[in-house]
């Protein structure tokens, strides 16, 4: 809302369900690979490791683990000033800000049995200084599971606090990992978008038109891979890559 850089990013491996989040970080370039870091290294031996590290906490631990810092202003775009300034005028008019973009991305991958997903914001257009979203929410930004033959990695955008509530990432992999043979994976991911966020009571709060949601489920089972891409924005950029092939 001041014009200040602050990222968060979470990762999670389907190898013990691992987690690790940082948020409100404002020198940091790669927030996905100190996330990570916590994740699988942690860096408490003889305590338990965080799952969630915020603001100074986070980039200090960033620096133990050789994460070189950097200045907010190398973190900022002309075009996201520009759009920010904007939306900064109109807010101080009264004026409604209907912006859909989610400044989000997101990663999931499945090697040799093992699902990783990641996802990172700078947060919504005006977010709040210190302001946590949906990427350092264990469940509710992404999910990364093997069950069986099945393996499952969602990354997830859109409207974080929708997210957090709607424990998004983590309830929709269940109804897939869950589903009978005869279910079609999208026909799932749509009815889950319509009836746990989209009509849910618990979004109560948050008004109809900001439901906003999008991302990334990727799926295998057995040697069989499946690609789904949803949203409800007027458009959502996505690439994959199989072996060299992109």
């Amino acid at each position: 809302m001041d014009g200040t850089i602050e990222c968060e990013a979470g990762f999670m491996s389907s190898d013990g369900f691992l987690f690790g989040a940082i948020g409100a970080v404002s020198h940091l370039k790669n927030p996905c690979k100190v996330a990570k870091a916590l994740a699988l290294n942690g860096g408490y031996e003889g305590l338990i490791a965080p799952m969630v590290l915020v603001g100074s906490g986070a980039e200090q631990y960033a620096e133990r683990q050789g994460f070189p810092l950097c200045e907010p202003s190398s973190l900022l775009a002309e075009n996201t000033m520009k759009k920010w300034e904007k939306a900064r005028i109109s807010l101080e008019k009264s004026k409604d800000i209907q912006s859909t973009r989610m400044d989000t991305v997101g990663a999931v991958s499945i090697t040799d049995d093992v699902v990783e997903a990641c996802t990172s914001s700078g947060g919504i257009m005006l977010k709040a200084p210190g302001r946590l979203g949906h990427c350092t929410v264990f469940g509710s930004g992404m999910w990364a599971e093997r069950r069986n033959s099945r393996c499952i990695g969602i990354s997830a955008s859109g409207c974080g606090e929708a997210l957090i509530r709607a424990d998004f990432c983590r309830s929709l992999a269940n109804k897939l990992i869950n589903r009978d043979e005869d279910e079609l994976p999208s026909e799932i991911v749509h009815r889950f978008l319509d009836d746990n966020f989209l009509k849910s009571t618990v979004m109560a709060p948050i008004a109809a038109d900001r439901r906003y949601a999008g991302g990334l489920v990727l799926l295998q089972e057995d040697d069989r891979y499946e690609l789904i891409v949803f949203h409800n924005t007027t458009v959502f950029p996505f690439a994959y890559r199989h072996g060299s092939v992109v």
